[in-house]
């Protein structure tokens, strides 16, 4: 089934034997003069999954957005902002719990000129909503090198109890790691450092 108007037009696609719908495909052009394309496909077990395509007049991407779900609930969904010259600027992407919609993972990058990820953010949420983990990597081209920390924190009180530090060159084969853990006051208790091999890790 097609369907046309001034500034798009639509397709729906149907299953042959069941009549279910198996795709719709959406394209029409925004009032900044962007031109949007969607295509939803619905799969198998209640699952679907949609892709959205914002490009400007000569075809540079602005931004994407894929979407999954299960049922009514949505269990991903991403988006990427781009520049004027089409590279990649920033992905925010979100994991959601199937069975409740609530949220559980966040992941943020923000990306360099030559595609590589220059910072990467993880969030892990409890069931409550409650910040368990933060992850966040650093790329610093100019020596080659990345940093990592691991925050972990208490369910309950949402006092870091735990932070991991490694930093290392690509090419070497050794990473420094120093750990810090905390009391229930959020007081540093211990810290370690190591010098470990990255094969071992």
């Amino acid at each position: 089934m097609v369907k046309r108007s001034a500034d798009g037009r639509s397709e729906t696609r149907f299953h042959p034997e069941t009549g279910d719908i198996d795709s719709i495909f959406e394209s029409y052009t925004l009032p900044d003069g962007n031109i949007l394309t969607k295509d939803k496909r619905y799969l198998s077990e209640d699952q679907a999954i949609e892709s959205v395509l914002v490009m400007n007049p000569k075809g540079i991407l602005v931004r994407t957005v894929v979407r999954e779900t299960q049922g009514q609930v949505n269990s991903f969904q991403g988006q990427t902002e781009f520049g004027p010259d089409g590279k990649a600027l920033f992905s925010v992407n979100h994991w959601f719990d199937a069975k409740t919609g609530k949220m559980n993972h966040r992941e943020q990058i923000q990306w360099l000129t030559d595609g590589q990820r220059g910072v990467t953010e993880h969030f892990h949420f409890s069931e409550e909503g409650a910040l368990l983990k933060y992850f966040k990597r650093l790329y610093h081209p100019p020596t080659d090198r990345f940093l990592e920390e691991t925050h972990i924190y208490d369910r309950i009180s949402q006092l870091m109890v735990r932070k991991e530090t490694k930093t290392s060159g690509r090419l070497e084969e050794q990473i420094s790691v120093e750990v810090i853990t905390f009391d229930q006051a959020g007081n540093a208790i211990k810290k370690l450092n190591n010098i470990l091999d990255k094969a071992a890790l």
